[in-house]
């Protein structure tokens, strides 16, 4: 049985290593602060606190929280609506985006890859999941993580138009564009120069004018409409792009280097390369042969990708999962150079049918092993353990949907504010308030406020004394 082109017992296989290297974070409690945020954000929409045009992160920060387009936060909260508010809502939703997003990987590689490498699509997948950002991310609910589904099905749509001449695929793709946007702004907006690079390297300029007119009208018109029948969603686009956009660019910073992003890309990929540079030697020097390289799709692809990368430069404020999107498209064109190369190495070597049913047992066995593996980390506190413990002994004390005042040594402490609100609705304020949290050592005044004594172990509870 086929999956896009490999045979679904390797699929297995990689599912299964991908959960296994996942199994410590995927299902525990703890996570990126920003991914805290977001689940929160999408909990809230779930249950009616925000809209989807004006989303609420707590009630005394971010209450119209505009620091991000709303997409992502929409798609997750029908997934809080379907299962309800529990840790694991969050971190299913962004496994399964790469889930899909390695099928749709497979896809890609059936419409670039010709017949006689199609069998080593998977590659792509292993390529993929050695890269330390994109393991981080999958377990960390990033935005990305939902961007990066968008940002390929426009590629898909605009390799299918290069195959099969279909304007209506391009419109398509400029929507999917517009949904990358809606999800993370303009960093989903790169795979516009696809069409670009894939003219230079081939050669093709024929109909790229109106190759860029189909797929600029299906990104702006859904802008369009939203300008002429909904003046709340252009209120909050406006709003995004000065909270967050302006902002970065006049001189909010969090790199001390422009190309801090760019060497972090080459981090990341490093085993990729080794692993080019190793499999290139060996066929040229012991099997002493140059496979065919299929350039077709190779150039474009990596170019499409670096316009992800280099155009952060801009902009001193800088993260790596801010790339996260544009390792798919590398690891399939690694997978193009790889590809031919390994069938060189291991054309001698043909399994038996007995052989492939092994593998696929194995195979099986091993998904099973990483879901019991998942299964015995589940709910676990992992990151910020400490943190997390005191927290949910102090949201037990406190009343439903409590205000709370935090010490001066917490105020800019911004994953309480998140974690607070994420589990227990409880939102944290500088304003004098009946309740106060401090962090242990933090020596202010409490005369007016008893201690509760809850064997905390970096926070301390006050309440005030009753008159």
């Amino acid at each position: 049985m086929k999956v896009f082109g490999s045979t679904l017992s390797v699929f297995i296989a990689w599912l299964a290593l991908f959960l296994m290297i996942l199994s410590p974070q995927l299902f525990s409690e703890g996570m990126f602060m920003d991914g805290i945020y977001y689940a929160t954000i999408a909990r809230n929409m779930a249950e009616g606190i925000g809209t989807f045009w004006d989303p609420t992160f707590t009630q005394t920060l971010g209450k119209h929280f505009y620091d991000h387009p709303p997409l992502a936060f929409g798609f997750q909260s029908l997934f809080f609506t379907v299962f309800g508010d529990h840790f694991w809502v969050e971190r299913l939703y962004s496994f399964l985006c790469y889930v899909l997003t390695a099928l749709l990987m497979l896809y890609t590689w059936t419409l670039i890859a010709p017949k006689t490498i199609l069998k080593w699509g998977v590659i792509s997948l292993f390529l993929w999941i050695s890269i330390p950002k994109v393991i981080w991310g999958a377990p960390n609910n990033l935005l990305e993580n939902t961007s990066m589904i968008f940002v390929l099905l426009s590629v898909i749509l605009q390799i299918k138009h290069l195959k099969k001449s279909s304007f209506t695929k391009l419109f398509i793709a400029g929507v999917l564009l517009f949904a990358g946007f809606l999800t993370k702004g303009f960093t989903a907006l790169f795979p516009l120069s696809f069409p670009f690079f894939y003219a230079l390297i081939n050669r093709s300029w024929k109909g790229i004018v109106l190759q860029y007119l189909a797929i600029l009208i299906g990104l702006l018109t859904p802008l369009l409409l939203l300008w002429l029948f909904s003046s709340e969603g252009i209120k909050a686009l406006e709003n995004y792009l000065n909270i967050q956009v302006l902002a970065s660019l006049k001189g909010v910073q969090s790199v001390d280097s422009r190309f801090y992003i760019l060497r972090r890309f080459f981090e990341e990929i490093l085993v990729i390369l080794l692993l080019c540079v190793l499999v290139w030697s060996l066929v040229k020097y012991w099997k002493k042969k140059r496979p065919s390289f299929h350039r077709t799709y190779f150039w474009p692809l990596i170019l499409c990708g670096l316009s992800g990368v280099l155009p952060i430069m801009i902009s001193l404020k800088q993260s790596t999962f801010y790339i996260i999107p544009t390792f798919s498209l590398f690891c399939l064109a690694a997978s193009l150079f790889l590809a031919p190369r390994l069938q060189v190495l291991f054309a001698e070597i043909h399994l038996k049918s007995k052989a492939k049913k092994a593998f696929g047992i194995m195979s099986s066995v091993l998904l099973l092993l990483a879901f019991g593996l998942n299964y015995h980390n589940f709910g676990q506190l992992k990151r910020d353990k400490d943190k997390l413990s005191d927290i949910k002994k102090i949201i037990a004390e406190l009343p439903s949907e409590s205000i709370v005042q935090c010490g001066i040594e917490l105020q800019r402490e911004w994953s309480y504010y998140a974690y607070f609100y994420r589990y227990g609705k409880i939102s944290l304020s500088k304003e004098e308030q009946n309740y106060l949290i401090k962090a242990k050592g933090d020596k202010s005044e409490t005369e007016e406020f008893k201690h509760y004594k809850l064997g905390l172990k970096s926070l301390d509870l006050y309440s005030k004394n009753p008159k």
